[in-house]
């Protein structure tokens, strides 16, 4: 289906630009394209040679269609984990947030097998914060628009 849908686009993409005339063949000694295919304006090439042109064109165009399908594959990639590096920001702000709410409480000021145990967590969540923030930065500037 895509592949049709990719050829009907471009069929009235070539029509609109006047590359393709408005002609399909309804037998082969009328000049017309071959097996419905659309005609090349200007073109006095016989059907065996508009044939053969059509099928490296459609290879062509296929290149083109699979090219665009790598292109937006990538894209949707760079965009879902640009979404998951932001999400993994925001867990681990708010989890220091907490943490740092811990630590302040009375009974765990005076409790320093605790504090250091929420000291070395939160020191964790600011490194890979810090990486998270380096792959954030790099994903977001990539990012065609």
């Amino acid at each position: 289906d895509g592949d049709y849908t990719y050829y009907l686009y471009k069929s009235e993409e070539l029509k609109a630009s006047g590359v393709v005339g408005n002609g399909i063949a309804a037998s082969n000694d009328t000049g017309a394209g071959v097996s419905g295919m659309p005609v090349f304006a200007g073109s006095s090439q016989s059907s065996s040679s508009v044939a053969a042109g059509t099928s490296s064109g459609a290879k062509a165009g296929a290149l083109d269609y699979q090219a665009q399908k790598a292109i937006q594959a990538a894209k949707r990639k760079r965009e879902n984990d640009l979404r998951k590096c932001e999400a993994e920001i925001e867990r681990l702000e708010n989890e220091n947030n907490d943490l740092e709410t811990q630590m302040n409480l009375p009974e765990i000021a005076v409790n320093s097998v605790k504090l250091q145990e929420l000291s070395n967590k939160l020191t964790d969540n600011n490194e890979r914060l810090a990486q998270l923030y380096d792959q954030w930065e790099e994903l977001s500037e990539n990012l065609p628009t």
